[in-house]
């Protein structure tokens, strides 16, 4: 019976990358928008973001809403129609690629989509509640456009180049 010599090295490998969940990529975007929009934050969300999944629950994005965390900001924009607009100011800057977390009271997860597919994974019915974002948000320009999901309904297109935020 043959064996592999180099089993021990693979099994490390793995654990070692099983153990890092979240990308440097992901990581560099989170980390500017978090210190764009949750200055208070920045710094403890950024130290979950890089330990286990089940720590991301306490990334809150309602802790740092610009208005009532029932309220969207645009005011009155639906969730499908914001998703749509960030699209579009993306697409404008040239956006390749989307990072989506999904924390707080969402299943955690993070992933990297190309842009085509955001509103897929955002806003389809065919996917249930796994392809809705019940809190979380979508870095798609690394401090400057983003959308941010709270679990009480309250959306937000946060585009720093148009607007300041409330910290």
């Amino acid at each position: 019976m043959k064996t592999n010599k180099n089993l021990p090295e693979l099994s490390r490998a793995m654990c070692d990358a099983a153990s890092r969940l979240v990308t440097d990529a992901q990581l560099a975007d989170f980390t500017a928008l978090f210190a764009r929009v949750a200055p208070a934050y920045a710094e403890r969300w950024v130290s979950l973001l890089q330990g286990k999944p089940e720590k991301w629950r306490k990334i809150l994005p309602w802790r740092v809403w610009p208005c009532d965390v029932y309220e969207s900001l645009p005011p009155r924009m639906e969730w499908a129609a914001m998703v749509d607009q960030a699209i579009r100011l993306a697409q404008a800057r040239k956006v390749r690629e989307v990072h989506v977390l999904a924390c707080g009271h969402s299943r955690e997860s993070v992933e990297t989509l190309a842009l085509s597919q955001l509103r897929a994974r955002l806003c389809s019915c065919e996917r249930g509640s796994e392809g809705a974002l019940l809190e979380g948000f979508v870095s798609l320009i690394p401090g400057q456009l983003a959308l941010a999901t709270n679990h009480e309904g309250g959306c937000w297109l946060i585009d720093l180049e148009r607007m300041t935020t409330k910290n």
